[in-house]
Order: structure tokens, then sequence, then C-alpha cells
């Protein structure tokens, strides 16, 4: 039952006359346009068309062959149906590229080729429709389009003027014009069939998969889309006369068309699912058939419902007892969020059931304003102030909230909602006002970064305040609310400032440099378009319309101070001009690294040059990333109230990983987190995950699957795609160097990937993330690694993700990036080092490195002092006192650093200390000697007295003392010396002897170096060899007990950490630190950045 697409009236065109209307009847519609003139029959002919067609007969007359045989009339035929498809080729070339000169000439040159093909027996009329219709079905649908604006254009009017007299030509102009209305029509009819069809099955799909109301909602509205837009295009050609309610009966037609293709059960099940709205414009088109019969039944069931439903609602609220508002389970005090979402769904109920009435012009239900005027009055005792828990709600669930009261009249609860909200909404105004103030103090003192920052700021801080005010007050609805909030947020940024502060405001902004930044943010817009990136390109056009109107709010807040400004009558101001244009060429050096820093834009010299830096993933790398993200993890845990989350969530969660819901809400409280034990931790999360069931519309399955895609692994799939698509990757250096950001400089490094809770145009949740990192170092592909400068360098990238039925996650759009990385000119593993990097004993590689440059420039005991001192302050032993007192401090030392004050007051408290230590570190070994001695009386000495004199080297008539003691006081070195060497043979005790003769050595000159030698020679027990390793080196292990070798280490080790005064070097150190910061660190910072080192 298709209506008339292109409509039943004529509008202004190509306007046929009596003598040249369509052939067989026809009423062909015109393509609209301007009223153009048309001669009267007898009138005379446009002269020179006059002069072609007289000649024209003439050659005709003297050319043409009286009788042609059958043969040569076929072939002469051929040849004029071949000029005709080239003459019509001509004149429609010429319509389509617009050249007015041609249009008449071509058209009396077709009128003739038509003319030729009658005489030579064809049938001129049948041939050029033939033609027409052959070259009009091989254009596409836009160049069908732009030849019908052609035929309502200028240059065709003129054409018409031109032809005035000759009927023919205009003829053939009107059959083309027929001919491309009828084509443009035949193909939106085509157009509009197939794609309603389309949207209507897919709904179908939906509706037999089970899937959510509101998705199929959404696609029997988008069911009216496909005829919408062919009818739209045709109006926009000037091909269709219809007006808009024709078109919206011709596009419900199209609908009903498509809907009575269906099983009465599928269409009966598909109208319960269409909105209100929708079953209006199809009532309103007239429907017949299934489909008049099915719409008459879903509009009184609907009713019946939406009734049912009202009054069920109703109920329910009613049930609440004012007098026991406050210990109601379920009530407005414990509940909140349930019972919030219970008067929602009472305040929804009345709208639709108040719609559908409306709509269809039906009387509202009996009962409806009965049982809202006993809502109103519970609800103004049911919602007493100290009944209401509105912090549990969101902002999007508190907003909603409000404007169900106010649909349903209770008025009690306004007053701490209002509060409420301007609670909610006071942080984000203060941004806002902020970041106002940082761009006019950015303007006051000449900063472009912060004046571009503040901008920047403000654009974002607006955007997020617009948004939460759509959530909380709804109020948001057009330019003009706009408008006013952000002038009243910037007139109380102004009202903070002095007369004399906003004066130079004032002056600021006349400023050619200033200009120039406001011409720069334009230029910036025009380069993001250009590179594809519109809402970039819209966000740096409104921060540049910010920057353009303060000029007008200082003015106006300077007036209303007292201060006279001139205005013209219009009201505008009178600035004095500084007689230049705004103009990229004004720009400071610094102004246009803040562009390419801050705002990803590298501005040429010119408006049609410059790069952006930021974009849209695609291609191979956009597949890439889907496949790394695609897959949730499976892993869970339970938490202790009975839910259960994925592990992956619970565990970033634990480290306070960024969740957020609509609004920029946190989803988990992460306050006083280090306070909290692991069980209140986990009631956190757990609170957190209930808030997230709450945003999926109490779907708990819904709610799990969300939290094993959302964790902080979604980064992987950005930085991995890079590495398997190098030619694709777009994280590259100024040099075109590509490759992945790793962390950087420790502390001077920034890594913040976040996770927002969203929701699609349908309602259905979708996971929003972004990742913010702040210097680091590129990994490049050729296996380099650069440090980037941790001020500039920034890089960020975000996706918008959708579950799929399957339970994976894929693009709900491009991810985009937004990068600006520079080389720091500082190459090293490490920021360039502060005095305190160079103390800290970790940073083991920084350290080398300043005493490698050190050394190079002569100065390497300098840093070698300053370690040694830092190293004694952490452990202030005698031994580490002496190592830099012997390194560093004595005359003539190795390292010996000069010019260092108390150093000879130092060197006697070390020495004195050094001097006891010695004497103890040889009386550690006394017990030793002691047993030593013992053993050698007991084994070699006594009850031998008769024998040592036959020793060889005994001293001749030398009687042998009684003991061994004896023998050593008797001082004969010879008699001593000849029973040692007896006893150090290898098969006696050798050990002992060599263990006497080094400790007589250690006590001539005694130090710690010594003790440990003998005791590692000595004391310390040896390696154990196997029972025939014939190998085995021997030993001058003593055979001592263990409890006697730890207290000989014990006593050693005492000794060594005799411990000193910790401030014994500060005096020196503090001096030296002086040294190392501020000739050694400068000197090599420059080097490293100039590549000498």
């Amino acid at each position: 039952m298709p209506g008339p697409i292109i409509g039943g009236h004529r509008p202004q065109g190509v306007q046929p006359t009596q003598q040249n209307q369509p052939v067989g009847g026809q009423n062909p519609v015109g393509l609209g346009g301007r009223q153009l003139g048309v001669a009267q029959p007898g009138a005379p002919r446009n002269p020179v068309l006059k002069a072609l067609s007289d000649i024209g007969h003439a050659i005709a007359r003297v050319f043409t062959p009286a009788q042609p045989g059958p043969g040569r009339a076929q072939a002469a035929e051929q040849r004029a149906v071949a000029k005709l498809d080239g003459r019509l080729g001509e004149l429609l070339g010429g319509l389509s590229r617009k050249q007015s000169g041609e249009v008449g000439v071509n058209l009396y040159r077709l009128e003739r080729a038509q003319a030729q093909l009658a005489g030579a027996g064809g049938d001129g009329e049948r041939a050029l429709g033939e033609r027409l219709g052959e070259r009009l079905g091989q254009m596409s649908t836009q160049e069908l389009r732009t030849l019908a604006k052609a035929l309502r254009g200028d240059n065709v009017a003129q054409a018409q003027v031109n032809l005035g007299g000759h009927p023919e030509a205009e003829q053939l102009l009107m059959r083309i014009e027929t001919a491309v209305v009828r084509e443009l029509g035949d193909r939106a009819r085509t157009e509009m069939t197939r794609g309603t069809d389309r949207v209507v099955d897919q709904a179908l799909e939906a509706l037999d998969k089970g899937e959510s109301d509101g998705r199929i909602a959404g696609l029997m509205q988008a069911a009216f889309h496909p005829a919408t837009n062919e009818l739209g295009s045709l109006r926009s050609s000037g091909v269709s006369g219809l007006d808009d309610k024709e078109v919206d009966r011709e596009v419900a037609r199209t609908v009903q068309d498509s809907l009575s293709r269906l099983p009465q059960d599928k269409l009966d099940r598909l109208l319960q699912k269409t909105p209100t709205d929708e079953l209006r414009r199809l009532a309103l088109a007239g429907p017949e058939g299934a489909v008049a019969g099915a719409l008459d039944k879903e509009i009184a069931a609907r009713t019946e419902r939406l009734t049912a439903r009202y009054e069920e609602g109703c109920a329910k609220f009613l049930s609440h007892d004012p007098a026991k508002a406050v210990e109601d389970p379920s009530g407005p005090l414990h509940d909140p969020v349930n019972f919030a979402r219970s008067l929602t769904d009472l305040a929804e109920a009345l709208q639709l059931l108040r719609d559908h009435c409306k709509t269809h012009n039906l009387p509202l239900p009996p009962r409806t304003d009965e049982l809202l005027a006993k809502i109103m009055g519970h609800g103004e005792e049911l919602l007493r102030p100290g009944n209401l828990n509105l912090g549990e709600l969101s902002n999007e669930r508190l907003g909603i909230f409000a404007k169900s009261l106010k649909l349903l009249g209770i008025e009690r609860a306004n007053g701490p909602i209002q509060k409420e909200i301007e609670t909610r909404l006071a942080p984000q105004e203060t941004a806002y006002r902020q970041s106002a103030r940082a761009m006019l103090d950015g303007l006051r003192s000449g900063d472009p970064a912060r004046v571009l920052a503040g901008l920047r700021d403000m654009e974002a801080n607006f955007s997020s305040l617009k948004n939460l005010r759509n959530d909380l007050v709804r109020d948001m609805v057009g330019a003009p609310e706009v408008a006013r909030l952000r002038e009243k947020l910037t007139g109380e940024a102004l009202a903070g400032l002095s007369d004399q502060e906003l004066m130079e405001v004032f002056a600021a902004l006349q400023k050619p440099e200033n200009k120039a930044l406001l011409e720069g943010l334009y230029v910036a817009g025009e380069i993001s378009d250009r590179a594809g990136q519109d809402n970039y390109g819209v966000q740096l056009n409104v921060m540049g319309a910010y920057l353009e109107e303060t000029l007008g709010q200082v003015a106006t807040e300077l007036e209303k101070r007292g201060v006279s400004l001139p205005r013209d009558d219009s009201g505008r101001l009178l600035l004095p001009s500084s007689g230049e244009r705004p103009s990229l060429g004004n720009l400071t050096p610094a102004a246009r690294q803040v562009f390419r820093d801050l705002l990803s834009v590298e501005l040429g010299e010119g408006r049609d040059t410059g790069r952006l830096n930021r974009g849209t993933v695609r291609g191979e790398l956009r597949n890439t990333m889907e496949g790394i993200l695609k897959q949730p993890t499976t892993e869970i845990v339970a938490l202790p109230g009975g839910a259960v989350v994925s592990e992956q969530f619970y565990k970033d969660a634990m480290r306070c990983f960024e969740f957020r819901l609509p609004g920029g809400e946190s989803l988990i409280d992460y306050g006083d987190w280090e306070t909290l034990g692991e069980t209140e931790r986990k009631a956190r999360i757990e609170s957190g995950f209930q808030r997230l069931v709450e945003f999926c519309e109490g779907d708990g399955d819904m709610a799990l699957l969300l939290t094993r895609h959302a964790h902080q692994g979604l980064a992987a799939g950005f930085f991995g795609a890079c590495v398997q698509n190098p030619d694709d990757n777009p994280v590259r250096l100024p040099d075109g160097r590509s490759g992945i950001v790793d962390q950087g400089w420790p502390g001077h490094f920034q890594y913040v990937p976040m996770v927002s809770f969203v929701r699609d145009g349908n309602g259905r949740p979708q996971i929003d993330f972004s990742l913010v990192v702040q210097g680091g170092m590129l990994q490049t592909m050729d296996g380099g690694m650069v440090w980037l400068d941790p001020e500039t360098s920034r890089m960020s990238y975000r996706y918008r993700a959708a579950l799929g039925e399957d339970g994976t996650l894929s693009f709900a759009g491009a991810p985009s990036y937004d990068l600006s990385l520079n080389p720091s000119r500082f190459q090293k593993p490490y920021a360039p080092p502060t005095l305190d990097d160079v103390r800290d004993p970790k940073k083991t590689a920084l350290r080398g490195d300043v005493l490698d440059f050190a050394r190079g420039i002569q100065s390497g005991q300098l840093v070698q002092a300053q370690y040694a001192m830092d190293e004694f302050r952490a452990q202030p032993t005698l031994l580490r006192a002496l190592k830099v007192v012997d390194q560093h401090l004595r005359p003539g030392a190795p390292g010996e650093v000069g010019g260092l004050p108390g150093t000879d007051g130092i060197r006697d408290t070390v020495d004195q200390a050094a001097a006891l230590a010695r004497q103890a570190l040889v009386a550690a070994f006394d017990d030793t000697l002691t047993h030593i001695d013992g053993l050698i009386q007991d084994n070699y000495y006594n009850g031998r007295e008769h024998t040592l004199s036959s020793l060889p080297g005994w001293p001749a008539g030398f009687q042998p003392p009684p003991t061994y003691r004896d023998l050593l006081q008797s001082g004969n070195q010879q008699a001593i010396e000849a029973l040692h060497n007896h006893i150090a043979h290898p098969t006696r005790a050798p050990e002992m002897i060599a263990f006497k003769r080094a400790l007589q050595e250690f006590a001539l000159a005694p130090g710690f170096e010594g003790a440990e030698a003998l005791f590692e020679r000595f004391i310390k027990p040896a390696p154990q060899g196997g029972l025939f390793d014939v190998d085995a080196t021997p030993s001058d292990t003593l055979n001592l007990d263990n409890s006697t070798r730890d207290t000989i280490r014990e006593r050693l080790d005492e000794i060594r950490d005799t411990p000193l005064a910790p401030t014994l070097f500060d005096d020196p150190n503090r001096v030296l630190c002086q040294r190392v910061e501020q000739d050694i660190l400068p000197a090599m910072t420059a080097a490293v950045n100039e590549g000498r080192f």
C-alpha cells in the first residue's frame, strides 16, 4: 500500500506549456526552484537557434536520400541512434558540471539528433526513453541527486529563458527532469523498504533471543529511520514535494508494510515492545488489515497494563507506614536505593499512562487522580527530612528521584534533596572557577602555559559539570541555559580579582601575543578537523570561544565596579587597535611548545600547515587490540557477604585501582584504606560491587561479568598491538622512531589507568577504559631505549567497549590516543642527579656514574671521600673511620682531600681509638695462645726433658727447663726454635707452630686486616674434603672447639665495630657535599645533555 513518494502537487520548476505536455498524458513533477518564463505559441524563436535550425533542415534535405534501400536504412538508423546517445551524454554531462553555456546548445543538438533518427525511419521517442533510462540507471544515487539539483539551478533557468519559443527542446528538458525524478523515487522506495525490513528483522531477532525491552524498543524506533532518511534526501535534492505530515505518513506506511510480513503472534509481541510515540505514528497513517487490528489490540492492552502497573506501584508506596519510617527496613532511611527505585518506577508508570492516553486520545482511568492524591498526602508524611538517606543514591539516581517526586507532587523532600544536589555540584563548580582563575592569572603574568592549561581545564570541568547537572538537575537542555551557567561561574571567578588585577587582565587580552593564542586555538581546531578528530576540534574551538568571550566578561565586571569603558551605539566595546590582525607569527616559541606539549598540536607558520599528535586507532592495530582484550578472566573470589567478583578485579581493588560510575563517582570507597584490615577492605569492595549491581539494574550476573573484564589488564591491548603492528604504531618520537612506553625514572613517572562503567544509548552497560602516562622510557622497535622528558612527555589512550552476547568485549567506536613524546636531553636510566640521589646507597648505577665522571675531571677522591663519610654515618665504627682517615685525611694518602675543616682533631680521635683497638686485637688471641702452649707442654715437653737436648739445633750445654713456659721465659731463642722446628714437622703439629710464629709477627704491627688473616688461617674451620681427597691442601686450622672459635670471632667483631660518634665527620662531609652539589653534578648533567658523558 505504498503512497506517493514525491507528492501529488507540482513544485515550481521547469514548467510545461500546453504544447509540450509529456507524451501519454503523464503528469511529471517538477524539481522545485524558481518560476521560469516559457514562450507562448507563435512567438518568435531565439534568432541564433532559428538560424541553426534552418541550416540543419537545409542540410538534411540535401544529403538525405529520397528512397534508401533496406540495408542502408538500417545502418543510417543505427548511426542516428548512436548520435542521439552521444548528444544525450553531452547534455547530461554539461548539466552535472553546471556549465550554463552548454545547456541550450546541447538541448538543441539532442533535439536535432532525435529528429534525424525519425528522418532515418527510427522511433525517436522510444530510443530517447531507452537511452535516457539506461544512462540514469548507471548513475549512482549521489550523481542523480547532483543532477536533480542542477536541473533546478540557475544554469538551467537561464537556458530555459534562452529556449523561449522552442517547444521541442523544452519538452526534452521536461522529459529528462521527469525521468530523473522517477529514477530517484524508485530507488528511494527500494531503499526505504530494504532498510526498514532489515531493522524490523533485527528487532524480531532480539525479541526471539529474549533481549531487553529497551533494546527492542530502540530498534523499533530505528525502524522509522531508513524511510525518514531517504525522504529527507529527496527533499534536499528538491525532488519530493511532500510536506512534513505527508513525510510522516509515508514513513509510517513503509513500516506498516514491513510489519505486515510478520506472522500474527510475532506482530503482536513486537508491538508490545514498541514505544508509545511510534504506535501513534503507525495509527495516524491509517493502518489496514492485520496491522490495524494488532495495533488496536495493543493500544487497548497497553492501557490495561499501564493502569495495573500504576495501581500496583501506588499500593506498594502506600504500604510504607509513615509512623514507622525510621524502623522500616525497606524505607527511605535504611534501603534508600531500592526505595528510590520503586518510587521512580511509580512516577514512570504514571507518566507512561498519561502519555499513552494523551497520545491515543483516551481518557485517564477513573482512579488515576484519586490514587495520585493519596500518594501526595502519604509522601508528605513519609518523606520527612529525618527519614531520608540520600547519600547512598548515585548522582543519576538522585536526579531521577527528585524528578519523580516533582511528578508525583511530593514537595516535603525538596529541601533536603536540593541541599544534597548543591553539595554534590559544589566541587565541580569550584573546579571550574579555579581553572578560570588560573587562566586569568596566566594572562596577567604573561604565561601561555597557564592560559592554555586553564582554558583546557575550564572546558573539561564545565563539560563534567554539565554532565553532572544533567544527572542531578536535568536543566542543561539548551544553549541559553548552558551559557547562563558558565557566565555566572566565570563572573564569580572574576569577582575574586581586585580592580588592579582586572585592569591587568583587560590589558593583557589586547596584546598581540594573546590574540595569537586565540588564533592558535582556532587554527588548532582546523588542524584537528582535517585530521578527522572533529570532537577534539570542537574542544579547541570551545577553548578559543572561552578566551574570546573573556574580554567582554571582564569589561562587564569593570563596569559593575564603576569603571567607564567606551562603547558604540550598539553597545560594542571600542578598543584601541594594535594595528595588527591576530597572527600565528606573534606566537612565542614557548607558546608553540605549550601547544605541542599540552594540546598535542604542532602549529605551522600558516593556517594550512601543522600536525595533530592524537587520533583514533584503526585497521590491523585496532583488530589486534580487540583480540587481546576480548576474553574475560575466569578466576573468582567470594566476598564475606556472599557476593562473587573476579579475582583480578578483587586484586586491583585491593591496590586502590580507580573504578568509577557514570558522573565520575568512585565505585569503591578507598578513604582511610591504609588503616583498614583485610576484612574491612573486603566489605568496602563488596559494597562497591553492590553499587555495580545497582548500575546493572539489579542484574548480578551482568555485574559479575563486568568485573571479569574490568581490571588493569585492559591496558595491555594497546601496547601489545603496537608491538605486533610496528608500521601502524602511532607512539612515535618527533624524529619518527616508534616504540612502546615503559616505566621511567623512579619518582618521575606516572601511570594512571582507570575504568568507568557507562551506558550506551540503549541503556546497556559498557566499559570505558583510559590510561594516562607521564614521562617514562620509550622502548623503540629497534631495541633502543629513549628516556623521555617527564615534564613534557605524556601519552594517553582511551576506548569504550561493549559486551557481546557471548560475554566478550568489543570496541564501541574507535579507540583514541593522545601523545606528546619528547626525548630528555639527559639520556640515563635515572633523572639528572641531585645531592640526595648521590647520598642514596641504593642508587648504585647513579653513584657509579657520578664517581666515574668525577674521576674524569680529577675530582674522584672528593666523591670517594664523601661516599666513605656517608658510609661511616650509616655505620659509625672504628673500622670505617680508619678507612676514611687512612685513605683521605692523612697527608700523602692516595685519595687525600685537602682544605677540609677539623681533620687534625678527627685524626687524633681515630688514632687513639685505633691504638687501643690494636692492643685488643692481639689480646683477642691470648686464650688461644695459652691453649696451644698447654698442648705443647702436654704432648711435646712434659716427660721429655731428657731428650730435648738431642734435638737438632739445640744449644750445647743448655739444660732444658722444667716446663715449656720456663723455656719460653728463658729467652734462649736457639733452644726455642729447635723445639718449635721439631713440633713443626708435618707428622706432628705444624699448625700450632705456624700460629705462634704468625701471632708473634702480627703483634709487631697489629691491625684489622692482620687479625682477619690470622682468623681465616688458623681459627676458622677448614673446608672438609672427602676421605680419599689426596689433592686437598694441608690446613693450618687449629684443633679448637666451636665455642672457642665463636668467642674469638665475637671479640674481633666487637673491636672492629668499636662505636664512634656518628657526627665525627659531619663538618668535613658538609663541605664535600657542597662541592659535589655545586661543582660536580651540574657539570655532569651538562656533559650528559651535550652527549659528552
